[in-house]
């Protein structure tokens, strides 16, 4: 299944990125928790499930597709924000 888009037509995906969570708390904290660990930059958190518009589905795993780095500039940038986050805060 190709969903790759040559003709620079736009399109509509819905991307899954799915954990499961066992512990206290209710629905807001298993959320946070969540995306506390997606946002980790030594997370393995890679996998997504992608779904057309059409329905088509396909599974986007950037560590089996990550030639170029993009993990490691992506762990950069999550780090610059939170040290810009930081200097906010302390101002």
């Amino acid at each position: 299944m190709d969903l790759t888009n040559p003709q620079g037509k736009t399109r509509r995906y819905r991307v899954i990125w799915e954990i499961d969570f066992e512990g206290e708390g209710d629905p807001e904290a298993a959320a946070r928790w969540a995306w506390a660990t997606l946002r980790k930059p030594e997370s393995t958190a890679n996998v997504f499930t992608v779904i057309h518009e059409n329905g088509e589905q396909v599974k986007v795993d950037f560590q089996e597709i990550d030639d170029f780095g993009a993990l490691e500039e992506i762990a950069k940038l999550t780090d610059a924000e939170e040290d810009e986050t930081e200097l906010e805060a302390a101002e």
